[in-house]
């Protein structure tokens, strides 16, 4: 799913999430949320490795929330892959599994934050609210 910005909304200060996470509900949840933000738009949703790594590269987002286990290669493959690639998204896993060893596992690899689904969900807008209010800072 892709759309544009809203309209009077400046698409160059607008925030472009890419949301991957094999539970359409999740998918829809974080969707509804973020849309309510005028400064922030998904521009794609992805349910699997396969297709989260085609909208990375056709649409460039300026952040990705990032599930870790879904079926077939999962988002560590997905991360290790974008950052293989040079890609300089905003990566931010977004995950059941909060374990120690996931957490050193992603910064090892590039994520540039971790959030708990159970935990964490307030963080992970907060967040993103503050990455807008940088990214209008420097526009």
């Amino acid at each position: 799913m892709t759309r544009q910005p809203p309209d009077g909304t400046d698409a160059e200060s607008v925030l472009r999430i890419l949301v991957v996470d094999d539970n359409q509900l999740i998918r829809d949840a974080l969707t509804q949320v973020i849309e309510h933000y005028a400064d922030m738009q998904v521009v794609g949703r992805a349910g699997n490795a396969e297709d989260a790594l085609r909208l990375l590269e056709e649409l460039r987002p300026d952040v990705v929330i990032l599930d870790l286990h879904m079926p077939g290669p999962d988002g560590l493959y997905i991360l290790k892959t974008l950052r293989a690639q040079g890609n300089q998204a905003v990566v931010m896993i977004f995950t059941a599994y909060s374990h120690h060893q996931y957490r050193m596992e992603c910064t090892r690899l590039g994520a540039d934050f971790f959030f708990s689904k159970t935990l964490d969900n307030e963080r992970l807008f907060t967040t993103l609210l503050a990455l807008t209010k940088k990214r209008t800072n420097i526009d």
